[in-house]
């Protein structure tokens, strides 16, 4: 459609406004604006009075582009650049606490800063921006055009880690919110939407996005008929840019570097090379005002797009003589033409031919590479999300190894999400062998094998005989849990808490699934339907347990076709191991015990019980089955875990000083999140409160765990205490608590301290003395009389506390109880080390507070200090 679009947007303000109005360069709400092919309220008769209202400042006069042009956009080789206001904005902020932005973000405006110092963001940085922006307490207007530019810019190139269509989704998301906060949305943000939708390869009706800054009497400028251009050429649209850059002489403005790259890539993305050359010849002489070199990569891309491999393959040759290739920036200049190359021609052999042109740079150089990989590996995420693993791993190849992890992550996510859908199998073993081949999965038909298990027969087959074919069989054809596969499908059935009649058919179906696999005599026959009967009645613990010629007689038929030893065998049904296990401890039949454990940990290939063998065997006083636990446990784990058991097991022994020397025998110990893990698990299973306790004080004082961990053991230990306070209390109010009122924050964690302690106010945080917090509620935090005046924030020490005293009662015993063994919380706090220090009298000094305390008969009176 040709159309001049200033003169356009000048009706439709006119009809808008009903009356002629100065245009608002920024500080105007914006409305989303919607894509689609609705044209049908765009045909309006073109006027010459748009953009010739307004003040000074907002016209558009053919000086002011003088002067941009002559120093034109991003260097590329040669040439130099005018600094953006954004690019300014971002130097600007080095000057500011750069440690800053390592610490979480505490407003919108921390996010922001953040995200233009490092010229990048993360979805984290989307989703914290959201949210600040979603809180009803947020002014939007407090953001200037600019700011909101940037919050729509995170959206677009940006974000590298996101793919097109998650970030595009962000996009329309801040756009709306920000328009229902009423923020400054002006020109820049506008550009800055437009631009995103670009990067993220959304299609956008100009018209509409004219006829928005019309009604919203926003004037465009340069940057936006840039971005304009942007969406023509990707079209392919040049009599759309050629009309975009007369209508911009009519009003003394000049076509920057940006437009006339959009029209050359037009023209070669279309086929019209000659024209496109055309094009750049004519500007070859003026290379003052125009970046020729941007003008040479666009044409680069318009041939890429069109899949001219030959003439792609030149190009980048003559390229490689103006500009050292070798170079990160340079290099950087050539990920978006391999990728629309890639896109257009889907050979990889082709493909692969371009990327050897490319040279591979392993570090950055600048920062403007780093942006360059980031949008390289973004569309290659947007080509992953079309299940094309193929290419996708032939452009990682083109990546930094930092990127390695990231890239073999995506692609077997998205290669378990072909298995699942049940993509055709021939497709699934291609995609197979190029993991492989790629360095991205050794074992990926093995995965596939699994997932298909639960899905198909005839796929399962497929996938299983090519599996036994690939590479990937020999390594592991002896091993159970390949085995395993192979009659796992008719032991899952045997498992299963209610076995229907379609499951014992597909039973049936998985022998013949053995007889073809092992191209063994077949066994369907053999097998007698009485075993059917007896699998539908669910009676399978009772066979295995009990009705030993049925197991006998089923376990020499899968080991005749399977190859599998009797111990094998026997493994299958490890859980009735695990059960042997317990009846022997509880029977005190500890050498059983320690033999079934040995051939579980035989068939795990990892320790297993010897905790409980430890405690049982110390119990019993039989030091000969102690010392063999350790030993046999020695062959298994690393000295570090043996110790921990033998001091995990002293502590449920309440040997305490058994245990600290038995973990001091190992310097420089360190306890593994999972062990810990493990151990907490137990304990919280077992009550043993007192065991969590002391482990935890010793991790404490020793540092051996981050402090999450600790955290997440003091409140495993408050809320045993709460447990055990409530079982005694039997819904008896205890000290200050109200039985009948429960905190909608109980028992969830929460970084909310402050609506944590108001919503409370006045049911359980009493005005006591042993109550660190007395005076919180009534005074405020920062109180003058208060004698905790200045000793900082509330933190995650100070709400356990506040749940030990809530459930434990304000007494002396309970402040006693809480300054003494739980120094882990005490030090953690300046509140709680102040109080403890002073108040509550276990160390008596000079600075004792002296205010007075009005005395209650229900309250108990302080310690004398």
């Amino acid at each position: 459609m040709k159309m001049n679009h200033l003169r356009l947007g000048s009706i439709l303000r006119h009809q808008a406004c009903s009356i002629n109005t100065q245009l608002v360069r920024s500080n105007a709400t914006a409305t989303p604006v919607k894509t689609g092919n609705d044209r049908a309220n765009s045909a309006r008769t073109p006027s010459s009075n748009f953009a010739k209202t307004g003040s000074n400042s907002g016209r558009w006069t053919k000086k002011t582009f003088g002067e941009r042009g002559k120093q034109d956009y991003t260097r590329i080789g040669l040439g130099t650049q005018k600094e953006s206001q954004f690019e300014r904005a971002r130097k600007q902020l080095i000057q500011k606490h750069s440690e800053e932005f390592t610490l979480e973000s505490q407003s919108i405006f921390n996010v922001l800063e953040k995200v233009e110092y490092y010229n990048s963001c993360w979805k984290q940085d989307i989703e914290s921006a959201i949210s600040f922006i979603k809180d009803p307490k947020f002014d939007g207007k407090l953001l200037s055009d600019r700011q909101c530019a940037v919050v729509l810019k995170m959206t677009g190139e940006m974000n590298s880690q996101l793919n097109h269509e998650v970030r595009n989704t962000f996009t329309d998301q801040l756009f709306n919110l920000l328009e229902s906060k009423k923020a400054n949305l002006g020109v820049q943000s506008f550009n800055a939407w437009l631009k995103a939708k670009y990067d993220n390869g959304c299609s956008v009706d100009i018209v509409k996005f004219y006829e928005t800054l019309a009604k919203k009497e926003i004037e465009p400028n340069v940057e936006t008929f840039e971005n304009i251009s942007l969406n023509h050429g990707r079209n392919g649209d040049a009599n759309g840019i050629i009309q975009l850059i007369q209508t911009m002489k009519e009003y003394e403005m000049g076509a920057s570097t940006k437009i006339i790259s959009s029209l050359v890539y037009a023209f070669a993305s279309t086929n019209q090379i000659e024209k496109a050359k055309t094009i750049m010849g004519s500007f070859e002489s003026k290379k003052n005002i125009i970046n020729f070199n941007e003008l040479t990569l666009s044409f680069i891309k318009g041939i890429a797009f069109s899949g001219k491999f030959d003439l792609l393959q030149k190009c980048i040759i003559e390229l490689g003589k103006e500009l050292d290739l070798t170079q990160a920036e340079n290099t950087a200049l050539l990920f978006e033409p391999l990728y629309l190359f890639a896109r257009s021609s889907n050979n990889t052999e082709q493909v692969e031919k371009i990327q050897e042109l490319i040279p591979k740079t392993l570090t950055a150089a600048s920062s403007q590479y780093d942006i360059a990989i980031g949008n390289f590996y973004s569309k290659i995420l947007h080509i992953l999300n079309g299940n094309n693993i193929k290419l996708a791993i032939t452009l990682f190849k083109s990546l930094p190894e930092s990127f390695k992890f990231q890239a073999q992550k995506v692609v077997n996510i998205v290669f378990d999400r072909k298995v699942k859908s049940n993509a055709d199998v021939n497709e699934i073993l291609e995609d197979a062998n190029l993991m492989r081949l790629g360095g991205i999965n050794q074992i990926p038909l093995l995965f596939a094998v699994q997932e298909a298990r639960s899905g198909n027969s005839s796929r399962f087959y497929q996938l299983f005989a090519a599996f036994k074919k690939s590479p990937e069989y020999p390594p592991f054809k002896d091993r159970f849990f390949v085995k395993n596969i192979e009659v796992g499908m008719m032991l899952t059935e045997l498992h299963n808490i209610k076995i229907f009649d379609n499951q014992v058919t597909k039973f049936t179906d998985i022998y013949v699934l053995l007889e073809q696999t092992e191209q063994n005599t077949t066994m369907y026959g053999s097998f007698e339907i009485d075993m059917f009967k007896k699998i539908q009645e669910n009676m399978i613990q009772k066979y295995l347990v009990h009705d030993k010629p049925f197991f006998d007689r089923f376990s020499a038929l899968v080991q005749k076709e399977t190859n599998l030893s009797p111990e094998h065998m026997k493994s299958l049904f490890i859980k009735n191991y695990g059960i042997s296990f317990e009846e022997s401890i509880k029977s005190n039949d500890l050498e059983k015990a320690f033999d079934t454990s040995i051939k579980i940990g035989d068939i795990n290939d990892k320790a297993f019980g010897h905790l409980d063998l430890l405690v049982a065997s110390f119990k019993a006083r039989d030091i000969q089955l102690f010392q063999k636990v350790i030993d046999q446990s020695k062959k298994m784990n690393s000295e570090f875990s043996v110790n921990i058991d033998i001091a995990v097991a002293f502590m449920e022994l309440g040997k305490y000083e058994l245990a600290d020397k038995t973990l001091s025998q190992i310097p420089y110990l360190r306890i593994s999140p999972k062990k810990l893990a493990f151990i907490v698990t137990r304990e919280k299973r077992k009550g043993n409160v007192d065991v969590l306790k002391h482990l935890l004080r010793l991790v404490y004082q020793k540092r051996w765990v981050e402090s999450v961990q600790l955290n997440e053991m003091a409140m495993s230990i408050v809320n045993m205490y709460v447990a055990i306070v409530l079982a005694i209390a039997l819904g008896v109010v205890v000290a200050g608590h109200d039985s009948l009122y429960e905190s909608a924050y109980a028992g969830i964690d929460t970084n909310d301290y402050q609506g944590y302690f108001n919503e409370n106010d006045g049911k359980w945080n009493v005005n006591n003395y042993y109550n660190p917090y007395h005076n919180f509620h009534s005074h405020g935090q920062q109180a003058a009389h208060d004698p905790f005046f200045g000793l900082g924030n509330f933190n995650i020490n100070d709400f356990y506390a506040m749940k030990y005293f809530k459930f434990s009662g304000y007494s002396e015993e309970s402040a006693d109880k809480l300054c003494t063994e739980m120094k882990y919380l005490v030090d953690g706090s300046t509140y709680l080390t102040y109080y403890c220090k002073y108040i509550n009298g276990s160390i008596v000094g000079p600075d004792a507070p002296k205010y007075p305390i009005v005395s209650d008969a229900n309250v108990p009176t302080p310690k004398s200090t």
